[in-house]
């Protein structure tokens, strides 16, 4: 997918999310190892996966606009997870100024090659 619509997607789905009550509190798009494009989120809110990804698959189903997005695309992160954490620091610096591209990354101790921060809280 290209990564202007990567982000066109991501923010639709959060705006989405959002008016469904399931705030963010981060969220980044995360190029893995098999070089393909996952949604990391991390919910405000955190219960556990399976309530998360069942309103997540509410959401796709409710607004088929979002994009070409799939559950599977969506990994859910805890927000005490290391990642989210070092994602703080460029919320701070980074303002309103999102998305933020990242490059050659690390992450919480995690290698990341590219990212593309959508929402840092």
């Amino acid at each position: 997918m290209d990564k202007s619509l990567l982000v066109t997607v991501g923010q639709n789905l959060l705006r989405f999310l959002q008016r469904e009550n399931a705030e963010v509190e981060a969220a980044v798009w995360i190029l893995d190892s098999d070089m393909a494009w996952r949604l990391w989120i991390a919910p405000k809110k955190y219960v556990d996966r399976h309530s998360f990804y069942l309103t997540l698959a509410k959401v796709l189903a409710k607004h088929p606009t979002i994009g070409d997005l799939e559950v599977s695309d969506v990994q859910i992160v805890e927000p005490n997870n290391p990642i989210i954490q070092e994602l703080k620091r460029f919320g701070t610096t980074a303002g309103p100024r999102l998305p933020v591209w990242l490059t050659n990354e690390r992450l919480g101790g995690f290698f990341v090659p590219e990212g593309i921060i959508l929402k840092v809280a």
